[in-house]
């Protein structure tokens, strides 16, 4: 089957290459069906390897093919920029509020130093201290879409250099509510730095941060019978419950403050320095 364009962007967005080959799965039948052969009144359909749904395009000029259909968050885009200042701003007027002498500012720049081995300025969407003129300092980053996982990591390093605990925020447009969704690349990759948590702002949360755990979430697959006429018998197949590969429940934390969980990510950073 000849890859296009499309489906080499769906397996890489959708982080499966289950639709690469052409065909997909029906829920009904599980039964293996390609894009050419079929409508999307014949699904619905999923993917054969990370079981989520998918459906079918039909393309006058390029080639029928199947692609992921996963609900995401609803992050906004860098191009957002009235809400992605209005996270910032107020965050950081919060930060004043229940920690008045942390000096809290946006956008202040951290210098090159290159005697101390800081060869970039970084500027973060936040800072300031725990305790003081000598408290921890803490940066935390407003995530933009446009940020790659290389890009977040850099970044990451570069505070660490000078000591600074930096904690990742997604913002996004409105609540992730309760359904099964599958996280960005970066989403998943701030989920392992944090131990499994990924921390969100949305208008109506403001302005505190929702720390969200992602659970395993599983799909039934329909248990159907055939006739083999390679070995002429009759097979079964289904009726038991897979897990996901890149489909996941979010699981609320109840550290909702800011105040906490800022708290608990300073004693998890001290402790790690202490350990080095």
């Amino acid at each position: 089957m000849t890859h296009n364009k499309n489906i080499e962007k769906d397996s890489l967005n959708a982080r499966c290459s289950g639709l690469s080959k052409g065909f997909a799965l029906t829920k009904s039948e599980n039964k293996k069906v390609f894009a050419q052969e079929v409508t999307k009144e014949n699904g619905p359909f999923y993917c054969p390897v990370c079981l989520s749904d998918v459906i079918v395009r039909k393309c006058a000029d390029k080639i029928d093919h199947f692609a992921h259909n996963a609900r995401l968050s609803p992050a906004f885009t860098s191009k957002n920029q009235i809400l992605h200042d209005k996270c910032k701003e107020e965050i950081c007027n919060y930060l004043k509020t229940i920690f008045p002498e942390g000096n809290w500012e946006t956008e202040r720049p951290i210098p090159i130093n290159k005697y101390r081995g800081w060869d970039n300025e970084i500027i973060p969407d936040i800072s300031g201290r725990f305790g003081g003129k000598k408290g921890v300092p803490i940066a935390i980053e407003i995530q933009k879409s446009s940020y790659t996982i290389n890009k977040i990591f850099k970044k990451t390093v570069e505070y660490s250099k000078r000591g600074i605990y930096v904690l990742w925020v997604v913002p996004l447009e409105e609540d992730l509510g309760n359904e099964p969704f599958r996280p960005r690349l970066y989403e998943k990759y701030l989920h392992s730095i944090y131990f499994g948590r990924t921390y969100y702002w949305t208008p109506k949360s403001s302005p505190n941060i929702i720390p969200i755990h992602y659970s395993p979430e599983n799909r039934y697959i329909e248990q159907s019978t055939w006739y083999d006429t390679d070995y002429g018998e009759e097979r079964n197949a289904g009726g038991i419950y897979l897990t996901y590969k890149t489909i996941k429940i979010p699981n609320y934390i109840n550290e909702c403050t800011l105040k906490k969980i800022l708290s608990h990510e300073k004693e998890q950073f001290l402790a790690q320095r202490i350990g080095k």
